[in-house]
């Protein structure tokens, strides 16, 4: 039980990695395209995480889910780019936010899991938080939110797909698979989007490359898969759920940018969303 909440602990802390790298990127896509900075940080991550898981590779075969949980999370990064040119940024992040909704009825359909009702309400409470978090008062369906309805569920079917795979793989090769996949896939899609590989990279764009490839990316997934093995995709995706919180509070410590009352409350109900996934463990361990 102590290991599941050092694991638990583990992915709340990668999803802190990742909410403070958004003024990094934001400042990185300034001199290069998307899928340029995506190629070079999953190729980076890639070749350190081959370095260190490559004897793993000799004693373990990769499966086609490694393959499919790289091609999703790709997937989910090219639909999320491409829907934030058609609509607001805080309607892509309400949207992709959603995949705390969509796993668990993924969870329940190809993992045959009964959720308790604290899992349920955490989704709901979450929910309620990113719509007040991203500081939508109204929402219409556009193209562009079309277009990141599908990232979500790319991103939802990548947690439930790891899900399978990682209580019977080894997690430095699941993890690495799909970081690999990510680059080759990248790599692949900047003539198709109209990307130049001779553009200038800024010294601002280095760092972000390296920054992001090591711990938002290596360390990140790795983190996941072994995370995966005893902590159920819903709860997964709860904790995930808190990166535009951590976004929030880096933006106000990094770019001086200021959270109003209604999305501190938001907040408030994104982490209440999480602690509630762990009241049934709690229980049962009482």
């Amino acid at each position: 039980m102590k290991s599941k909440h050092i694991l638990f602990l583990a992915l709340l802390f990668i999803t802190l990695i990742w909410g403070s790298t958004f003024a990094l990127i934001k400042v990185a896509l300034d001199s290069i395209g998307p899928f340029y900075f995506l190629a070079i940080r999953f190729s980076l991550a890639s070749i350190v995480m081959l370095i260190i898981f490559r004897k793993s590779f000799k004693e373990h075969k990769i499966h086609f889910g490694y393959i499919l949980a790289g091609v999703f999370l790709f997937l989910g990064y090219v639909f999320q780019t491409v829907g934030l040119k058609y609509t607001s940024a805080s309607n892509a992040a309400f949207i992709t936010g959603l995949s705390v909704v969509i796993v668990p009825f993924l969870e329940v359909i190809f993992m045959k899991r009964k959720l308790p009702g604290t899992s349920i309400l955490g989704a709901i409470s979450s929910t309620a938080g990113l719509w007040l978090l991203t500081g939508l008062h109204s929402f219409n369906i556009n193209y562009g939110d079309f277009l990141v309805l599908i990232c979500t569920i790319c991103f939802a079917s990548q947690i439930i797909v790891v899900g399978i795979c990682s209580p019977n793989s080894n997690t430095g090769v699941i993890s690495t698979t799909q970081v690999i996949v990510v680059a080759i896939l990248s790599w692949i899609s900047i003539p198709i989007f109209g990307e130049r590989l001779n553009t200038p990279i800024s010294a601002n764009a280095i760092w972000a490359i390296i920054i992001t490839a090591i711990f938002a990316t290596a360390l990140a997934f790795y983190i996941q898969a072994l995370a995966q093995r005893s902590i159920n995709p819903t709860t997964v995706a709860l904790i995930f759920a808190t990166e535009p919180v951590f976004g929030g509070i880096f933006g106000y410590l990094l770019l001086g940018e200021i959270l109003s009352p209604s999305a501190l409350f938001g907040a408030g109900l994104i982490l209440l969303g999480m602690i509630l996934t762990q009241i049934p463990e709690r229980r049962r361990k009482e």
